[in-house]
């Protein structure tokens, strides 16, 4: 077997690290002169540098808490939503998110806040507190799994050009055909963003025949008093939920933003943890995710 074929196969075995798999993949890229992404695998084997541009999967969606004294935390509900808390960028190298995923063993991960982003927190709650971001270990396996599947990705394509490398190396040919790989990296490895923390765009407002708007704070309301049944995931939901609920609220509610959230909800509730109430809460919600859907793209 080849060393594409190595890959492969590494990134269909779930039991194989992906920090192997990315080494692989370096091998690879760096004697194929695939310059684009060897410096994407190069990234995320070493991390990302705290100004770089983030693929979207390490954009994870989460929960500002406010820490008191005794370091006990509680979930903070803002009056107006603030552009910008509701993910936070992760830019540690894959190693380390695999290690903070067994260490996590299903508890929520906590992450700091700038001292810069702790000031605007403390002027838009009033509160003089320390704040930290909340966000569920799956987010973290996400982005694992993104990393796995966007190499398989550019394997299969590499083989579509009969390009295998045998024994570690591979022939002026198979160099020069690598070159002509149709690989879409732009639309595969992820949407580029560079922020402190990721920004909503201000998107359309949901103009859609048949959306009401009264029906879906009710969705949310009923969920948001169901979501521990969610498990591990229930913190993750609670925020989005939380958000779609303030966007509504606001009389202005951007489309972008309602998109994200539900269909972050829609994952989590097709997924194993979704259970009896993704099977009630499901036929509801997809058909608010098709009419923004719409709105966006009309």
């Amino acid at each position: 077997m080849g060393l594409i074929g190595e890959i492969q196969q590494a990134a269909l075995d779930d039991t194989r690290g992906v920090t192997n798999l990315l080494r692989k993949a370096l091998v690879a890229s760096s004697k194929l002169g695939v310059t684009d992404i060897e410096q994407w695998i190069r990234y995320e084997l070493n991390r990302y540098p705290a100004d770089a541009d983030l693929p979207d999967y390490r954009l994870v969606r989460g929960q500002v808490l406010a820490k008191d004294e005794d370091g006990e935390t509680r979930p903070v509900v803002f009056e107006e939503s603030i552009a910008g808390f509701e993910r936070a960028r992760v830019v540690q190298a894959a190693a380390e998110l695999e290690a903070v995923v067994r260490a996590a063993e299903g508890r929520s991960v906590f992450l700091s806040f700038s001292h810069e982003r702790q000031a605007v927190l403390r002027k838009a709650t009033g509160i003089d507190v320390e704040f930290v971001f909340s966000c569920s270990p799956s987010a973290y396996v996400q982005a694992l799994d993104a990393v796995r599947t966007r190499i398989l990705e550019w394997a299969l394509a590499l083989e579509r050009q009969g390009i295998v490398g045998e024994g570690l190396t591979f022939t002026a040919q198979e160099v020069q055909a690598a070159g002509n790989v149709t690989y879409d990296y732009s639309t595969h490895i992820g949407s580029m963003h560079h922020s402190q923390l990721q920004q909503h765009s201000s998107g359309r407002q949901v103009i859609a025949t048949g959306f009401d708007s009264a029906a879906l704070h009710s969705i949310m309301t009923q969920l948001i008093r169901r979501v521990d049944e969610l498990g591990t995931a229930s913190a993750m939901v609670r925020a989005d939920a939380a958000t779609v609920i303030l966007q509504l609220e606001s009389g202005a509610p951007k489309a972008t933003v309602l998109r994200d959230c539900l269909q972050s909800i829609r994952s989590v509730l097709e997924g194993s943890a979704g259970g009896f109430l993704g099977a009630e809460i499901l036929p509801r919600l997809v058909p608010y995710i098709g009419a923004i859907a719409a709105s966006l793209t009309s």
